[in-house]
C-alpha cells in the first residue's frame, strides 16, 4: 500500500498546519552499554555474595563493557 503525497504531508502537520516533531529515534548505544554493564555488574555481585561460580561469559562480557563505556 503506497502513501499518497497527501497522506505524507498529513503526517508532517497537525490539524492547526504547524509542523509536528519527528517520531522518536533510538535511545544512544552507549546508555545501553551503560545499563547492561549496571546489570553485569549487578549479577556478578549477587553470584558471588552467594558463594556461586560466577560464569565466564559474564566476566568477558564485564570486560568488554569496561572497554567500550566506562
Amino acid at each position: 500500500m503506497e502513501n499518497t503525497k497527501n497522506e505524507k504531508q498529513c503526517a508532517i502537520h497537525d490539524v492547526s498546519n504547524s509542523a509536528v516533531r519527528p517520531p522518536l529515534g533510538l535511545v544512544p548505544k552507549w546508555v545501553r552499554q551503560k545499563e547492561r554493564y549496571y546489570e553485569v555488574c549487578g549479577a556478578i555481585a549477587r553470584y558471588y555474595d552467594a558463594g556461586k561460580k560466577i560464569p565466564i561469559e559474564w566476566v568477558e562480557e564485564y570486560n568488554e563493557l569496561v572497554d567500550h563505556c566506562c
